[in-house]
């Protein structure tokens, strides 16, 4: 059967799926594709001291939940992550002091 696909080779890939039954395959990466474009185009829109902030506020999110479980596990390893994001993205953590980090 493969024959009568070869007429439609100079058209591309995204035809060829569609006649083999692969369209989850050709709509799932024309959507990855999209949503990588959206995201450049977003990330170019916004300053790098917004997307500081935005990420400063995420981490704040999330080592504030992470504190206020239970387990000790996530803290070991979710706190270093934390540090090691800021550390690399030059993000300081100038939260209010009543908030205390455990030492790892």
């Amino acid at each position: 059967m493969f024959f009568l696909f070869k007429p439609f080779a100079w058209i591309g890939k995204g035809v060829y799926h569609v006649f083999a039954g692969g369209v989850s395959k050709g709509v799932s990466a024309m959507k990855s594709y999209l949503i990588a474009k959206l995201v450049g185009v977003l990330l170019g829109m916004f300053s790098p001291e917004l997307l500081k902030k935005f990420i400063d506020m995420f981490l704040d999110f999330v080592e504030n939940f992470v504190l206020g479980t239970k387990s000790e596990l996530d803290d070991a390893l979710v706190l270093p992550i934390c540090d090691m994001i800021r550390k690399t993205l030059d993000i300081p953590d100038d939260d209010a002091p009543a908030q205390t980090k455990k030492p790892i």
